[in-house]
Order: C-alpha cells, then structure tokens, then sequence
C-alpha cells in the first residue's frame, strides 16, 4: 500500500512539473512572455595596456607617414569541443586592429576586403554611381593606399593545469574547501615589410590565466534525517581578455622599433622593454 501511495505521488509532482514545463506564461504588456535580466551598462573594454597605447600613442605619431595592415591572427591551437567549439578566440585579428588603433597608428584595410572588391567589380561594369552625379563612378589608378608593412602571427598556445592545488578541512559537521588552477595562452606575431617581404620583428609572448573556487557544506542530522546544504563559488580571468591583454602588449613590442621610440616611460604594468635583436636588426 506505501508502495502505491510513493508512486502515485511521484506520478503526480512529474504531473505538475510537465505542466509547468509546456504552459506559457501570459503576455505582458510588452508584447513578452518574459523579460530577460540583466540590464548593465555597456562599458569600454579595457586590459591593463590600454592606458600604456594611450600614452604611447603621442610618440607613434611622429611617423605618420607609415600604414600598417592587419592579416590573419589564427587560433593555432586546435582545443575544440565538440558542443561549445573553440576554447580561445577567433577575433584575435580583429583585436589586433582595435590595438593599433588604441596606439594612434594609421591602418589600411586588408583585412576584409570583400566590400571594396565588390566595389571594384561594379566600377568597373559601371554600375556605381551617385544621386547627385549624372555620370558613373570612374576607378582611379593609385587611389587605394599601399600598406608599409603587416603583422601576422597567430595564437600558438594553450596550456591547461601548469598548477593545480586543492585543499579540505572538514570540523564536525562543517566542510570548506578551496582550488585553484593556472592555465597560459601564448601568441607568436610578426612584423613583416610589404616591399621586401623581409620579417622586421618578430615577438612572442604569454599570459597566465588564474581560476579559482571555494566550497563550503554543512552536513548533519534534523531528526532522523541526513541534510547536505552546499555552497558553491568559482570565479576566472576570461581566456578571451588574456588574449586581447597579450596581443596589446605585443603592440608596444612589435611597433615601437619601427617608430624608433623607447616605450619604458609609459609600461607601468610589465617588466622593462626588452628589444629582439635578431629579429630588430632588419629595421
């Protein structure tokens, strides 16, 4: 008889807990079933570099005259997952750009060109043109500007558990534990001339990624009941940001050569500059 009295109420609670699932709730007045949470402001994105670009950015300036272009930053790496993909990103290049735009340096595009080959093809079929102009659009030999030099590379690393530690202390009927591991992504990036294809620099450069978490539980007896009531916390860099961290302050390594300027005045979060001169002695 308990017997069938259990499985009627567990037949029941999947009863409800099925209704819960499959009716919508009602429309509220905007139009939503639900309204998502959240609402933080969007903010700018930062590393630890932006302000040592933002310095330096007044000293790059003096060269002008030199265009830089971004190619393809690729994940080297080849840590995929079969439901979630690639663990670092693939916007490196486009971070790459957002970099040197931070430090004052002009850029040509040749990153995606797709739009301006578009372009080109219609020119030239004489599709283009203007509301305000009665003839089409003419191509003009010498108008796209040339790149003077480019940075390619790509992200070369990524180290799971350098270091993991762990520890538990358990007294009566409490338990806290604590972890925390250290993984490291790594970029190789160089600076190469477009007129003689000659490699001008070359750097490589990690970061250290730290997680952690902390647990705590409570076990004991009410009545003639075990309770387990658990808590749990864990927290990490983003591996994405390490990215973007190590591509900016690859930046400062890479172009400050090339401008013939000494960065040390404005690097208040690194070591000091330390020049590659095999790969600077080409510049």
């Amino acid at each position: 008889m308990r017997i069938k009295v259990k499985f009627a109420m567990v037949i029941i609670v999947m009863l409800l807990l099925n209704a819960c699932a499959t009716l919508p709730p009602s429309v509220s007045e905007n139009g939503n079933y639900v309204d998502p949470i959240g609402g933080s402001f969007v903010t700018d994105n930062p590393t630890i570099y932006t302000d040592t670009l933002a310095c330096l950015a007044q000293d790059y300036s003096k060269k002008s005259d030199i265009r830089i272009a971004v190619g393809q930053i690729s994940d080297s790496t080849n840590t995929t997952t079969a439901t979630d993909g690639g663990f670092v990103t693939n916007g490196a290049s486009l971070m790459l750009i957002s970099a040197l735009s931070k430090a004052g340096i002009a850029q040509v595009e040749r990153y995606d060109m797709q739009i301006a080959k578009d372009d080109i093809k219609y020119s030239m079929d004489k599709l283009l043109g203007h509301p305000n102009e009665e003839q089409f659009k003419k191509l003009v030999a010498g108008r796209v500007r040339s790149a003077d030099y480019y940075i390619v590379g790509g992200i070369s690393e990524l180290n799971f558990n350098i270091r993991t530690n762990s520890g538990e202390i358990k007294i009566s009927e409490l338990g806290l534990g604590m972890r925390y591991a250290v993984l490291n992504i790594a970029m190789d990036l160089r600076l190469v001339e477009t007129e003689t294809l000659e490699i001008k620099r070359v750097v490589s450069m990690q970061k250290q990624i730290l997680g952690r978490e902390l647990k705590g539980g409570l076990f004991d007896f009410i009545g003639s009941k075990f309770t387990v009531a658990l808590l749990d916390s864990k927290s990490a860099e983003p591996v994405q940001l390490g990215v973007r961290t190590v591509i900016e302050r690859a930046v400062i390594d890479l172009v400050s050569p090339l401008y013939e300027v000494d960065p040390q005045h404005c690097l208040v979060h690194s070591g000091p500059f330390k020049p590659n001169k095999e790969a600077s002695s080409n510049t």
